[in-house]
């Protein structure tokens, strides 16, 4: 059961830090200034999704999306509503059936979800079209010249994905020095 847990907290890891990346505007803010296209506007759009994705409101009264467009961003809220959801029923799974021994097991499960998305990222365009194809309904494809895609390129998201990896590394490397101080001590918590 040690590894399932593994396994789970770890998928759970990675989708946490997918959340916590669209309420990072640290984030936004960095990568807008990398991708030379940031402005006050495109910042302030920016904290209102970032909101939007967040609470239960209907989608804001902006000028600046098409009617094609706020139907996919009310897609993505969708989608980041289930991954929420999924998340926390991952983690009460995990709290409820807790083992110690499957906080070592974290760290290897990230590794290969980790190792697995990063093949993708070597070809993020494929991957991300096949995302968009298997859970946008036909909304995703926007003239370069729109708002959505002019503060999100596709290079944002591949640079969002590499983060989320990264940060999930990171998290599950920690909790697995955790557990392994604590299974070489043989203590128990």
């Amino acid at each position: 059961m040690g590894k399932i847990l593994g396994v789970i907290l770890g998928i759970a890891i990675v989708l946490f830090n997918l959340n916590f990346l669209i309420v990072d505007m640290n984030f936004f803010e960095k990568e807008f200034h990398k991708l030379d296209n940031y402005n006050d506007k495109m910042m302030n759009e920016t904290k209102k999704l970032s909101v939007y994705f967040q609470d239960s409101s209907e989608f804001i009264n902006s000028s600046f999306y098409t009617s094609n467009e706020i139907s996919h961003l009310k897609d993505v809220k969708d989608l980041i509503s289930f991954s929420r959801i999924l998340m926390l029923f991952l983690l009460l799974i995990f709290l409820l059936e807790f083992e110690k021994k499957s906080l070592f097991y974290a760290f290897p499960t990230i590794v290969i979800i980790s190792l697995v998305l990063f093949v993708f990222s070597l070809n993020f365009y494929l991957f991300f079209s096949k995302f968009h194809e298997l859970f946008f309904a036909g909304n995703y494809s926007f003239p370069a010249s729109s708002f959505l895609i002019q503060s999100f390129p596709e290079q944002f998201f591949n640079d969002a994905f590499l983060t989320i990896l990264f940060r999930s590394l990171i998290f599950s490397f920690l909790l697995w020095l955790f557990s392994w101080k604590y299974f070489k001590q043989g203590k128990n918590y």
